[in-house]
């Protein structure tokens, strides 16, 4: 135990502080009577200064010989590194300015169509300059049915922890086959090919080369009442994003190692050079991706009460994406083979009865399934020996409905008591192998960015307003 004890680092491993400050201003006035109203013209500006400061421990940068006693070493070695760890941490810091200025104009050319049209400057330091602009069309058709519209183009530029927070290790890899790309990619980086299954160390960290993402995004929509109380909505939009941040997938990077040389690197774990793959943040390629979102609610007083129903929906039309730049295209729409699928269906259905300062919502909360990501498994017999080859399999995500319940009482003006039950008849997740993807945690058996495992949940809150 003393000798445990003696070898135990218990200290400051890392410190970070990211600094805002921001200057906003914003002038309107109307300039002319048009046929629907006056013509209305803003103009604004903003100034931003970001900052971002990242500061290791000794241990973390590898400079202690002696990690327990606290004993600095003379120079960097490998074998100083925390255990798991392949890349020392550097000190690092970093700031930059960002400026923008806006017009927009609105004009209602009748009193049943409204105009709209702005544009954009922005500067930063890192990125340059850019411009963007959205033009807008609202139309009253009639006294119960509008339609609008809207074309722009948008600009994304990386955060500065993207593209300045310093490299540093972040685990492993899953287990991966030695393939005979895997093989040509070391021997090209000049280190020892890999010669079974196994894992690779992970870094992570900012890129400087990073470029702006830029956008281009379309929307059409309509708003019907066909009575008092009854609403029904729809809107059709679509996204085409150029050079899109993130980082190359893992399960992409191992299918074809050699198309994306930029996620892969080298490090010394101690035992001399070996493979790594890259998970800093990178250019992708472009995405397309359209969709329909849905609306229908209903307000009417009953013999109970007031009935307030709403249904909102989302479907998927298209998303294609590649998967690195100049890659191949890629729809994750119900598909997680690389670990990140997209939804097709996803729906929020919600019924309340109010009455005398009681209300009652009933909701309903369902998104559609997916095919898991593909993982290897191997047969085992009854004493649970491997009993034959490994085989590919991928598990089906099934869909999922919620029910949730809730109830309110507004005791008085300044206070409301709510109590509820989340999941109620205490559905589980389905099962779901997959271990990769972006923003994908630890656990395992289930995917956390789809689904929840807490089951029923009970509500209590008080709100007190003054």
């Amino acid at each position: 135990l003393a000798a445990q004890r003696a070898a135990s680092y218990s200290g400051h491993w890392l410190s970070g502080r990211s600094t805002l400050a921001e200057l906003q201003w914003l002038a309107s006035r109307e300039l002319m009577p048009l046929a629907g109203g006056p013509l209305t013209w803003a103009v604004g500006a903003n100034l931003r200064r970001e900052g971002l400061r990242f500061q290791p421990s000794l241990f973390a940068q590898g400079l202690l010989s002696d990690a327990g006693a606290g004993t600095v070493a003379t120079s960097f070695d490998a074998g100083n590194l925390r255990l798991g760890d392949a890349v020392p941490m550097q000190p690092s810091s970093a700031s930059r300015y960002v400026w923008g200025l806006l017009s927009e104009w609105q004009a209602p050319v009748a009193p049943t169509l409204t105009l709209g049209a702005a544009v954009r400057t922005d500067h930063d330091e890192y990125a340059g300059q850019s411009w963007t602009g959205k033009t807008s069309a609202r139309w009253q058709a009639a006294p119960n049915l509008m339609w609008r519209a809207s074309l722009g183009t948008g600009f994304r530029t990386p955060t500065l922890n993207q593209l300045r927070s310093p490299g540093r290790s972040d685990g492993v890899t899953q287990s991966h086959d030695c393939t005979a790309a895997l093989q040509a990619l070391a021997a090209s980086l000049g280190v020892t090919p890999c010669t079974g299954a196994t894992s690779y160390p992970l870094v992570v960290g900012g890129n400087g080369d990073l470029q702006p993402e830029k956008s281009v995004q379309a929307n059409l929509g309509l708003r019907l009442e066909p009575s008092a109380g009854y609403v029904l909505g729809a809107d059709l939009w679509a996204v085409h994003i150029h050079d899109r941040i993130g980082a190359v997938d893992e399960a992409v990077a191992f299918e074809n190692p050699l198309a994306v040389p930029s996620a892969w690197t080298t490090v010394d774990t101690g035992s001399g050079p070996r493979l790594a793959l890259q998970g800093r943040p990178t250019n992708l390629g472009t995405l397309m991706s359209s969709g329909l979102d849905l609306l229908a609610s209903a307000r009417r007083p009953t013999m109970l009460g007031v009935i307030d129903t709403q249904l909102r929906a989302t479907v998927m039309l298209r998303e294609d994406s590649q998967v690195y730049p100049g890659g191949p295209w890629f729809s994750a729409i119900d598909d997680g083979r690389y670990g990140a699928p997209t939804l097709k269906w996803r729906a929020n259905w919600r019924t309340s009865l109010i009455n005398a300062g009681w209300t009652h919502s009933l909701t309903a909360r369902y998104q559609s399934g997916y095919d898991d990501a593909p993982m290897t498994a191997y047969p085992v017999d009854a004493n649970g020996q491997v009993s034959g080859p490994a085989q590919q399999i991928r598990l089906k995500a099934n869909d999922q409905v919620l029910w949730d319940w809730q109830t309110s009482w507004q005791l008085s003006g300044t206070l409301q008591v709510t109590a509820g039950v989340i999941n109620l008849f205490d559905a589980k997740p389905p099962l779901s192998l997959n271990q990769i993807g972006p923003g994908k945690g630890q656990m395992l058996g289930y995917d956390e960015r789809y689904f929840d495992a807490r089951g029923r949940m009970l509500t209590v809150e008080a709100r007190l307003t003054f």
